[in-house]
């Protein structure tokens, strides 16, 4: 079974916390995109890891659904791979591409031609994820999504190694998403607890990580998206999409995302808004072999 063993940071006000992290770190890759890099709290992240001198390369233009291409040329521009930490600070994508790039930059790398063919990273540099949205669960995952266009869908590059050996979960950075986005988002953490927790592979780990998120979600969603600046909420989403990661890591999804990847991929639907059109008609497919699971999550729906 698939051990993670990232070590977290969690809380408002935990920047400072981050800097232990960077000892002995003298040049960084800090992955992200224009957008995020432009908040208050990204800045102040950069700005930590700018401190004792360290050498800092930015990329900060990550599409929002990165194909192969865009991971190709952002790699061609990276003069010296020789990086002590590679941090990704982001929504989904971000960190996919971060993930990524910790193991495109490592001298085993495979490239990323080979990867997509099938062959497993063997590893990576040092990372550190700190999502800006709370949905995909990047940073608890050993998956990376990558769109291929040419045939009209996505592809994901699934290995252990691409899991992190640092997250943070700052509710800071989520509190910028307008409520489209965050509750686009927040559905797709409900797709992943949801979906891993009636999964044919469900098993005891990932039945208790999505039962845990799925109580975080559905008693912090409304207020998160109503009010953007409740950092409780806020970090509660957080926590709830890095056990959808978990359940994901330890099972997996099924109809939705199977479904929702070519849809994304062909249409270019934003992958939660994908999720939130299927969600409904792929649970009811699911529902006649899982009658006793949906009675525990209606059980933890509030009121």
């Amino acid at each position: 079974m698939l051990t993670i063993n990232s070590t977290i940071i969690s809380g408002a006000g935990a920047i400072p916390a981050l800097a232990p992290l960077l000892a002995g770190k003298s040049r960084l890759l800090l992955v992200t995109d224009g957008n995020i890099a432009r908040l208050e709290a990204a800045r102040a992240i950069r700005a930590l890891l700018e401190a004792d001198n360290r050498s800092v390369s930015v990329i900060e233009r990550v599409p929002p659904e990165p194909t192969h291409h865009d991971v190709h040329a952002l790699l061609a521009d990276i003069n010296d791979t020789a990086f002590d930490l590679v941090v990704g600070v982001g929504g989904g994508s971000v960190l996919d591409v971060a993930k990524l790039l910790s193991v495109l930059c490592h001298p085993a790398s495979p490239g990323l031609d080979a990867l997509l063919a099938g062959e497993k990273p063997t590893a990576r540099l040092a990372s550190l994820l700190i999502p800006a949205s709370a949905g995909t669960g990047s940073e608890a995952t050993p998956n990376a999504i990558l769109a291929i266009p040419e045939q009209s869908t996505k592809i994901g590059i699934i290995s252990p190694v691409l899991l992190p050996d640092y997250v943070a979960l700052l509710p800071e950075l989520t509190t910028s998403m307008p409520p489209h986005i965050a509750s686009s988002t927040g559905i797709d953490a409900l797709c992943h607890l949801i979906e891993c927790f009636t999964a044919t592979v469900a098993n005891p780990v990932s039945d208790n990580a999505a039962l845990i998120g799925l109580r975080k979600l559905v008693n912090n969603i409304e207020t998160a998206c109503a009010e953007p600046h409740n950092l409780a909420a806020k970090l509660e989403m957080l926590w709830a999409s890095y056990y959808g990661g978990v359940a994901i890591a330890h099972a997996g999804t099924h109809l939705v995302h199977a479904l929702s990847y070519p849809l994304g991929g062909k249409y270019h639907l934003p992958h939660g808004v994908a999720n939130a059109i299927l969600l409904a008609p792929c649970m009811r497919v699911v529902r006649p072999d899982a009658v006793e699971k949906f009675a525990q999550v209606w059980d933890l729906v509030p009121g």
